[in-house]
């Protein structure tokens, strides 16, 4: 649906709260294929196999965060981990209901579990973005329910179970800020609650406390476009941050690490890193569908005792960018650990995707 054709059935949205979901729209579209798709298809492969071996039972056991990872998310968070949300934040537009089930602030990263539901408790087709009323039901990812042969699109299938669609979505943004993350969502109830996951990254707190804006919208033909927020409070749990200086080449390639950046929290460890490339050791013919051509970027956290990939934690946003004209200096995501990871040092492991190979590695202390 264009934006024409989504103005001409719903209506013109507020001007102020359109500009905030209009950012999503052209990210999500601009990065569609790092952000979104990829994403949803990890989620959805690991879900797959899940329900194949009958651990998929969301709809009955209503997850929290601690449930999500490592079941229909990817990664790990420590056994038994509870956030301690106890907050009760609640929004309603029109006949829906929209609640935050679970929140968390892990560092700087903010997880949180919308639900979405109708105040009869009916059942009903949640649309959220990214999806079209004419994609077909068998790929609409929230349940796993759908056969695979199934031709019809969500509004035929929405007409034919005499279903409404409402097109929904949440985010949370900071001082008028849109901010970068990644969600996934699912059906529970038999399609009577739909859970939005939201991750966002770069949150600041003040005094342990991270001041947020719920934004919220619900659309249909009835209705229209409404959106909603609200401010509200979250607390940051206390959590260690501290860099560790590297300045130290990689033997093998033409790569020198910088710096890695490191938050522990009772979460997980995120690991971020600063490093550039040597120009005088970068092959003088860099081909098409290299490790060089992707700028030595697919980097593993790996266990130094094991020499195995160490568990990943539970934060699935960030990526790498570059610092300079030349695309030479960079400085980004590598990923998280599960919070239970207490080794004083990491190795980090470059790896070719076309040679299915690792091509070099470095150990560097962290502790």
């Amino acid at each position: 649906m264009t934006n024409e054709e989504w103005k001409a059935a719903f209506g013109e949205p507020t001007a102020s709260f359109d500009a905030r979901f209009q950012q999503t729209l052209n990210r999500l579209e601009e990065e569609k294929t790092m952000k979104r798709f990829t994403l949803r298809t990890v989620i959805l492969a690991a879900a797959i196999i899940l329900a194949l071996t009958g651990a998929a039972c969301a709809a009955a056991n209503y997850w929290m965060i601690g449930d999500y990872f490592g079941t229909r998310g990817p990664g790990h968070v420590p056994e038994g981990f509870e956030s301690g949300y106890q907050a009760d934040y609640t929004q309603e537009i029109g006949n829906l209901h929209f609640h935050i089930r679970d929140a968390y602030v892990s560092g700087n990263t903010l997880t949180a579990m919308v639900e979405v539901s109708r105040k009869d408790e009916m059942p009903a087709l949640f649309v959220t973005e990214g999806i079209e009323e004419d994609d077909l039901i068998a790929n609409f990812d929230q349940a796993l329910s759908f056969d695979a042969e199934e031709k019809r699109t969500i509004a035929e299938y929405a007409r034919d179970e005499g279903l409404q669609i409402y097109h929904v979505g949440s985010w949370f943004t900071q001082d008028g800020k849109m901010k970068e993350g990644a969600g996934d969502e699912w059906a529970e109830d038999e399609y009577r609650r739909l859970v939005i996951l939201c991750q966002v990254q770069d949150i600041q707190n003040s005094n342990g406390l991270a001041q947020l804006s719920w934004d919220i919208y619900m659309a249909d033909k009835e209705n229209g476009y409404q959106p909603k927020s609200m401010t509200i409070k979250l607390p940051v749990e206390a959590y260690t941050e501290w860099t560790v200086d590297v300045n130290q080449a990689v033997e093998g390639i033409p790569v020198v690490i910088d710096r890695l950046m490191l938050r522990q929290s009772r979460m997980e460890l995120d690991v971020d890193i600063a490093y550039h490339l040597d120009p005088d050791k970068m092959p003088e013919t860099v081909e098409e569908n290299t490790a060089a051509a992707l700028h030595y970027g697919s980097i593993h956290l790996i266990d130094p005792e094991t020499d195995e990939k160490l568990p990943m934690g539970s934060r699935i946003t960030g990526g790498m960018r570059w610092l300079d004209e030349a695309h030479t200096v960079f400085e980004g995501t590598l990923g998280s650990v599960s919070g239970e990871y207490v080794g004083d040092t990491i190795r980090l492991k470059f790896y070719d995707p076309w040679q299915d190979a690792y091509i070099a590695s470095i150990d560097i202390k962290i502790r």
